[in-house]
């Protein structure tokens, strides 16, 4: 599978090619139909610089003039099948991208320009182990710190 650079988006067009025919073959091979408009939301999501909204998404895909329903629905399906992961600005706007890593769960989020940034994996390790160590469950730790990056203070 392609590597993703540190913001989630996917660097060559071959491998942006590669990635979104895998996830077509993934939504085939559980019964989800790869409509035009699923795949177009999959390339965008892979074209992004990073975290996007709903109705980011939308204003993208204006071609198929999709409602915010059936956006995030077939978000959250994505979602079900790994495709893709959910994060939260801190106003509490839904953001989706493209997921990184299935060790990397932990990431810094910018509040200006919601940039991200992987944090080490251990950060997550420690998360989930602590949730364990407090009897918790079938953990998955998502940990988002949000501050705001180095392009987003420098004066321009």
């Amino acid at each position: 599978m392609p590597e993703s650079n540190d913001n989630g988006s996917i660097e060559s067009t071959d491998s942006r090619d590669q990635l979104v025919q895998s996830f077509v073959e993934k939504m085939k091979a559980t019964g989800m139909r790869a409509t035009p408009k699923r795949i177009r939301m999959i390339s965008l999501l892979l074209e992004a610089d990073g975290p996007v909204s709903a109705l980011d998404v939308r204003e993208q895909l204006s071609e198929y003039t999709p409602d915010l329903a059936t956006i995030y629905r077939a978000m959250d399906a994505f979602e079900e099948l790994g495709l893709v992961r959910r994060m939260y600005s801190e106003d509490g706007t839904g953001l989706f991208q493209i997921c990184p890593k299935s060790s990397e769960v932990a990431r810094l989020i910018c509040r200006s320009c919601f940039h991200s940034e992987p944090v080490l994996p251990s950060l997550s390790q420690i998360v989930e182990e602590h949730a364990r160590n407090q009897g918790f469950a079938q953990v998955g730790p998502v940990v988002e710190i949000y501050g705001v990056c180095q392009e987003c203070q420098d004066p321009k």
